[in-house]
């Protein structure tokens, strides 16, 4: 999946570049390779998002905020349950 796909739908910030000032998600994703998506993101199917979670976050963070979470709730509750499981899964295998 390209960087344009994974960003399609999402609104990008009202100030900073000039890309970023106009909303333009388009262009805003023209300068970001799939190389830099891949390490600010974690990509997954649902069944191994934990276990990806773990591995790149283990031993380096103490926790993970999902800052598009709520809108993941209103706009798709299924998805929200999902995730808390895999939070929840990440939490049993992490925590002591």
């Amino acid at each position: 999946m390209d960087a344009s796909s994974r960003l399609a739908g999402v609104t990008g910030p009202r100030r900073g570049s000039a890309s970023g000032r106009n909303s333009d998600v388009a262009g805003m994703a023209e300068l970001i390779s799939d190389e830099m998506l891949a390490e600010l993101t974690v990509e997954s199917s649902w069944d191994e998002l934990a276990d990806r979670l773990i591995d790149r976050y283990d031993g380096t963070a103490s926790r993970l905020i999902l800052y598009f979470a709520d809108a993941m709730r209103h706009r798709d509750p299924d998805a929200f349950a999902r995730l808390g499981r895999v939070a929840r899964e990440v939490m049993d295998r992490t925590v002591l």
